[in-house]
């Protein structure tokens, strides 16, 4: 699973979720992860394999691409909008860590 936490921006970037004082947004498969990237809502520098982070304007930006390829109700994208949801609501980005 590909685990999402939220982080503020200005937050330095832990190594580890030990590292990290903030909530868990909730997780990826890989299925999901790589129908997201194939339906180009994730992009495709993002490795499921692979910590990566969002900041809140990258969030954003996910959400409006969302929002305007009307693709709001697609199972895989429903996933993730619960974990850019969370992040949106504290006003910050997401870190993942890959298990």
């Amino acid at each position: 699973m590909l685990d999402f936490y939220i982080i503020e921006d200005h937050a330095r970037t832990p190594l580890t979720p030990d590292q990290l004082e903030a909530m868990w947004a909730g997780a990826l498969d890989e299925r999901t992860f790589y129908n997201l990237r194939q339906k180009g809502v994730i992009g495709g520098r993002y490795d499921y394999h692979i910590d990566f982070r969002w900041d809140t304007d990258v969030v954003l930006q996910i959400q409006q691409k969302i929002k305007i390829g009307g693709i709001e109700y697609d199972t895989d994208v429903q996933r993730l909008v619960v974990v850019l949801d969370a992040a949106e609501k504290q006003r910050s980005g997401l870190m993942a860590f890959a298990d």
